[in-house]
């Protein structure tokens, strides 16, 4: 800055031929200082020396540049005492216009507050790479004390390498904020940490660091999911099979059961593979849906133990309702309902109206977890005729006959015990709440009733 006040006469020429020499002259203190490549140390040092809110004032008369070359040179701790001195904008500024790897060594020194504000004063692209530089333990407190836009643009600057080391620091602020911020195939791209990797957390930690982990995951495929329902199916391909198996498999599991059929009909053979060997839900009733001969390719692009897995499923599969509850009738119910995660519940119960009720209530009483009854098999059960459902409820254990009842209507129920033979429907009135019971009888006709009463006294209960 040969052009600002100082010096004049012999000092004046003295400045002037440094000038040409591309020299920087700046008035510090009792002397004078030239700064270019070869002097701007001594400036630095010269700067270094003197208290800081003195240096700090020369510091804000020089350019941007020439102030960002004497930091540069000034030794870390001496440079960040003299930036936190800096009003903000000007720190942020400086370091901005430094080296970033010089940069982030500074940052790092200056108060938590300070760095915050700094980093989200600078261009988010210049923010971003001095995340890079700074030591990953670092970065979640940074990010975390921002507000989430300006967090989730920094972060959509970083490389996915990055991103995943950040993510493996199980911060869990910056992991929700990857997870509502940053695209879904963004997230779904990120190597996310693995079980291994948080041993050395407490296990309360650990168990939340997975939850956190799935829940993201498990979002962000739902989020591209709904994206992809509204694009044509060449792009919606073309996403999907550029994100690793794992988390294709979690898109794929999410799409509506027609689209997912579609894109998996039209993608390569060698990628669909890939999905069922990293165990795409109900893989194989996209397999029934293919051509025999590209179903089988298919099977032969996996690995050998999973695909000698599905050849029975798909066999299966392929049959009628009607042939393949005979070829069933033998198998165990637990062997049923594991077909029904090769094929889904659509082909379970088309093959559960083929059989007989007291095979189906085996089936359904094997999907039970004590008195939970899954909404599907709730859907199911009130479906069937009237006296299909009596016959079925009748042949559950009592404690599941009555969860199911718990959840119909009381109409329906009506209906179910005037279907009934009246010592089972005594069973079923007797698993009710006593309020509901009384309500229930009154409102059925006598002949209906009074054998069900009959019924109870005579196995020693009362209605």
């Amino acid at each position: 800055m040969a052009d600002e006040t100082g010096p004049t006469g012999a000092d004046r020429v003295e400045m002037n031929a440094a000038a040409q020499d591309g020299a920087r002259i700046y008035q510090v203190a009792q002397g004078t200082i030239y700064v270019d490549a070869g002097q701007a140390r001594s400036a630095a040092q010269r700067l270094a020396t003197m208290p800081v809110q003195q240096s700090v004032d020369q510091l804000m008369t020089m350019s941007q540049d020439d102030a960002c070359w004497v930091l540069a040179e000034m030794d870390e701790a001496s440079a960040a005492r003299r930036l936190a001195a800096l009003p903000r904008d000007r720190c942020a500024a400086l370091l901005a216009g430094m080296d970033e790897g010089l940069a982030a060594k500074r940052l790092v020194l200056l108060p938590q507050e300070l760095a915050v504000h700094v980093l989200g004063a600078m261009p988010a692209a210049r923010a971003a790479d001095l995340l890079v530089e700074i030591p990953l333990d670092r970065v979640p407190g940074l990010l975390d004390g921002m507000p989430p836009d300006r967090a989730a643009a920094l972060l959509g600057e970083m490389s996915d390498d990055r991103l995943s080391g950040v993510l493996h620091l199980e911060s869990w602020t910056t992991a929700d904020t990857v997870l509502r911020c940053l695209p879904a195939a963004r997230v779904l791209a990120l190597s996310w940490p693995s079980p291994a990797d948080t041993d050395h957390l407490p296990r309360r930690n650990r168990e939340l660091w997975a939850r956190r982990v799935g829940a993201a995951r498990s979002h962000a495929a739902r989020r591209m999911a709904a994206d992809l329902a509204a694009v044509p199916d060449d792009r919606a391909l073309a996403e999907v099979s550029a994100l690793p198996a794992g988390a294709a498999v979690l898109v794929v599991n999410q799409l509506d059961e027609t689209r997912a059929s579609d894109l998996l009909s039209r993608a390569l053979q060698p990628w669909v593979a890939g999905l069922l060997d990293h165990g795409l839900s109900q893989g194989v009733k996209f397999l029934v849906r293919m051509p025999p001969e590209r179903a089988e390719a298919v099977l032969a692009a996996m690995s050998p133990r999973r695909a000698d897995l599905l050849h029975r499923p798909l066999r299966i599969g392929r049959l009628s309702p009607k042939d393949a509850a005979a070829e069933l009738a033998t198998a165990t119910a637990d062997d049923v309902v594991q077909l029904e995660a090769h094929l889904g519940s659509a082909w379970l119960y088309a093959t559960l109206s083929a059989m007989e009720p007291a095979r189906v209530a085996a089936i359904l009483s094997d999907k039970m977890l004590f008195d939970h009854v899954p909404a599907d098999v709730q859907v199911f059960v009130e479906a069937m005729p009237t006296p299909r459902q009596a016959t079925v409820l009748a042949w559950l254990p009592p404690a599941r006959a009555a969860a199911v009842v718990a959840r119909l209507g009381d109409e329906q129920v009506r209906r179910l015990l005037t279907e009934m033979p009246a010592q089972w429907g005594a069973v079923l009135a007797a698993g009710m709440p006593v309020e509901r019971r009384r309500h229930i009888l009154d409102g059925l006709p006598r002949q209906v009733r009074q054998p069900l009463t009959d019924a109870a006294r005579a196995r020693g209960t009362t209605l």
